[in-house]
């Protein structure tokens, strides 16, 4: 089925059923399956479908573990204090404090420092960090810290 130019009056018509010169103007894809899909649809479906679930597999994980930035902590510290968050970045300088670690963690521009009494952290290294926001205040201005669980 398919539009059908007439050679003599250069107008197109609706035609039922297959076409007899059909599979040479189209080759394999005219084919049609038992279903009556041509082979690429169901090719494009099953490309849809898998699109679809890779989708929803990344957002049920991203809703599981959100991530905050740096800079919205900055930017609304009395929205995070004493809440349990989760950062991405990479470790900055590292110290030792009364035998634990303090180090900063950095997200393009933005920092912040990060208490840990487990092992001490890889300069460089990129980190997932899970822990509690603490504001303290320095010259009236807040300066948020994370105080890490793990």
């Amino acid at each position: 089925m398919g539009y059908v130019r007439d050679d003599k009056t250069g107008k197109f018509s609706w035609v039922e059923g297959s076409l007899p010169d059909e599979e040479d103007r189209f080759g394999a894809h005219a084919k049609r399956t038992r279903s009556g899909l041509s082979s690429n649809t169901m090719l494009r479906g099953a490309l849809l479908l898998g699109a679809v679930l890779l989708l929803g597999v990344w957002g049920m994980r991203s809703v599981k573990e959100p991530g905050v930035s740096i800079r919205r902590i900055h930017s609304h510290p009395a929205e995070f204090d004493g809440h349990t968050v989760m950062l991405h970045g990479r470790v900055g300088s590292v110290f030792e404090v009364g035998g634990s670690y303090a180090y900063y963690l950095l997200q393009g521009r933005d920092t912040i420092v990060v208490f840990t009494r487990g092992g001490r952290p890889a300069a460089s290294a990129n980190a997932e960090v899970h822990g509690s926001v603490s504001i303290g205040y320095l010259d009236g201005i807040p300066r948020p810290a994370l105080f890490a669980t793990n």
